[in-house]
């Protein structure tokens, strides 16, 4: 908590912050020192006055878009949800559990004294916070973000023919699906039908944006590749179990570095850039959301979002509720940060009554990457 607070704010900020919105006055009861050490002695004093809560509910707040604070967040109510739900609840952890807008109050029943009915008065704090791992958003930082994504998908196109979608990773290079581009792989198609159009998207109710198209290099096409596994062909995605060497992704050299160029005005006239593939990628946990920029049935540009969406996630697979449909496979997966997370690849075979949609955590492909000396190919942090 110490180290994120200390990065998250320099020192006149976190004084400031105090004051606006905890009402206390550092001064009086912190003296001046290093930064680091002045918040450790907060979070200790107001650890003792049972008020860290409010700190923590404050920082998630006005930083909401960082990921360090969403997980202290998480913890700590995870914490207090603990704490309460034991055989001994102290006025303390019922004020963190109000507080934190986890319930409506709690009541301690005390022996021979009858229990009133629980009324779900008003609470102070995040009272209305259902889904701790939801928090609000600057409304035009994440706008600016979803426009930037956007930027940098593409449909996947062979020989005039739509097959799925794909992303920039870097200037010159992009991320799909092994299977989307397995006949050029395996070399029964010439890379040079290979064809990515970015900007595919509808401007209004009848006007479609056809986009700008690149090719792929027409010798060095693929960087890297791994296919899906076994189990996932045969339609028994379960058995064998898929490792972190079927991945089921293919990194592609593009003809020129398209991520440095300035997009149409249809697409913002911008640079158009890439998503990075950070070397620390995002944790994925159970119930976390998950949006999904794609090209379903190869339609123009569509988003698929689900604010409780992942079931399950392993170092080599992440199963989620976020919709996608045939075209979707190579679309990037976000956390409602807009950090890249996954590679979206699969679907439920029982397509009937289909349970979830799958992806390969992009910490995976990151990490074959690196251990084939080829992760200088991606691009880093974008313009």
């Amino acid at each position: 908590m110490r180290d994120t607070i200390v990065d998250v704010f320099d020192d006149r900020e976190f004084d400031r912050f105090l004051a606006d919105q905890l009402k206390y006055d550092r001064r009086k009861y912190v003296a001046n020192g290093a930064f680091i050490d002045v918040v450790e002695e907060v979070i200790r004093r107001l650890m003792q006055q049972g008020r860290v809560w409010q700190l923590i509910q404050e920082v998630a707040l006005v930083r909401p878009l960082r990921q360090d604070v969403i997980e202290i967040y998480r913890k700590y109510a995870e914490a207090v949800l603990g704490g309460a739900a034991g055989a001994e609840v102290d006025a303390k952890v019922r004020a963190a559990y109000e507080g934190l807008g986890l319930s409506p109050p709690v009541r301690v029943q005390e022996h021979g004294v009858p229990m009133p009915g629980i009324e779900a008065g008003p609470v102070s704090g995040l009272q209305a916070l259902v889904n701790a791992g939801l928090l609000n958003l600057d409304t035009e930082q994440w706008r600016t973000l979803w426009q930037r994504r956007e930027r940098c998908v593409c449909r996947v196109e062979l020989a005039g023919q739509p097959l799925g979608t794909g992303f920039l990773v870097g200037p010159d290079t992009l991320l799909t699906n092994y299977h989307v581009v397995e006949s050029v792989i395996r070399k029964t198609v010439s890379p040079s039908q290979l064809v990515f159009r970015f900007g595919y998207k509808k401007l209004s109710n009848v006007e479609i944006s056809t986009g700008a198209t690149v090719r792929a290099h027409a010798t060095n096409w693929l960087v890297d590749a791994s296919d899906c596994s076994t189990g996932e062909r045969a339609g028994t995605p379960d058995t064998p179990p898929p490792t972190t060497n079927d991945l089921d992704f293919a990194l592609v050299r593009l003809a020129t570095d398209f991520g440095n160029q300035i997009t149409a005005a249809t697409e913002g006239a911008a640079v158009r850039g890439w998503i990075e593939v950070a070397p620390a990628s995002p944790a994925l946990r159970v119930g976390m959301p998950l949006l999904i920029l794609q090209h379903p049935r190869t339609a123009p540009l569509q988003i698929g979002m689900d604010t409780r969406a992942v079931q399950t996630c392993t170092d080599a697979r992440v199963r989620y509720a976020t919709n996608t449909e045939p075209g979707s496979s190579g679309s990037p997966c976000f956390d409602f940060d807009w950090n890249l997370v996954a590679l979206h690849h699969y679907g439920d075979p029982a397509f009937n009554h289909p349970r979830y949609n799958q992806g390969i955590p992009i910490a995976a492909i990151r990490a074959r990457l690196t251990r084939e000396n080829k992760a200088e190919a991606l691009g880093g942090p974008p313009p």
